[in-house]
């Protein structure tokens, strides 16, 4: 078993930004990490698959976000997406990819 750290950024306009993970993903997701620069940053953020249905949904989050998963299959590119940020910011996104 390899974890591997899959990262990307973005900034928010109008309080919402989308970014694809940079390569095609091919594996278990066992954390997401959302950091925005800001701690008191509310938001949404979802990960949307290679067909746009929204596979994992955290609503109202405050300052960083990070869960521990038993596994989120992904085989593909994916969008990393945050909504409804009550501030216009930098946001870094990590996965710990099981290969």
């Amino acid at each position: 078993m390899v974890i591997s750290k899959v990262s990307q950024s973005g900034t928010t306009v109008s309080g919402t930004v989308s970014v694809n993970l940079g390569a095609p993903a091919m594996g278990l997701v066992r954390q997401i990490v959302v950091d925005p620069a800001t701690d008191s940053t509310t938001f949404d953020f979802a990960i949307l698959n290679p067909q746009s249905i929204i596979i994992f949904e955290r609503i109202s989050e405050t300052g960083t976000f990070s869960e521990m998963l038993t596994g989120l299959p992904m085989i593909g590119i994916y969008t990393l997406r945050i909504q409804s940020a009550t501030n216009d910011e930098a946001f870094t996104f990590d996965l710990m990819m099981q290969t």
